[in-house]
């Protein structure tokens, strides 16, 4: 089953349903009138995998579906920025403003999603190793997923 956060209402609350029509719109005419579901669900499942990805690198567990709204608005910080970037335009403003760094956000660790409590052996920089402990057996460190965000 593909990963998918959204539906065409959590678009619709936070961009409009006309401009959805137009933004997935693959006619000549542009108006809204050749709006096509399948490039908007399919954009949808892309968004969810790009979300996933960022909760995932923090140490979220969202699964393939969720009912949580922490991860849909995280996965439409994604569809927004892919919806007005396939027809060459700039996320508005205001829209931006409120969710241009959420996704990265998320994906570092400085924005938690409610609901959900990350597992930092999972994330980034957690250990690889199924117990998890700090030390090993042969007297070496624990072989770590990623060091890059170590500060």
């Amino acid at each position: 089953m593909p990963t998918s956060y959204l539906d065409t209402d959590d678009f619709d609350a936070l961009v409009g349903g006309r401009t959805r029509l137009v933004l997935f719109d693959d006619s000549a005419a542009e108006d809204g009138t050749g709006y096509s579901s399948t490039l908007f669900d399919r954009a949808a499942q892309l968004a969810s995998i790009r979300a996933r990805a960022a909760m995932e690198n923090a140490g979220y567990s969202p699964g393939d579906s969720t009912t949580e709204d922490g991860v849909t608005i995280v996965a439409l910080a994604a569809l927004i920025s892919f919806a007005f970037g396939r027809k060459g335009l700039s996320v508005p403003e205001a829209t931006q403003t409120i969710l241009a760094d959420l996704l990265e956000g998320v994906r570092v660790g400085d924005v938690p999603i409610p609901n959900l409590s990350p597992s930092s052996a999972d994330g980034v920089g957690g250990i690889k190793s199924t117990d998890r402990s700090t030390t090993s057996t042969t007297g070496r460190p624990p072989i770590f997923k990623d060091l890059y965000k170590v500060r």
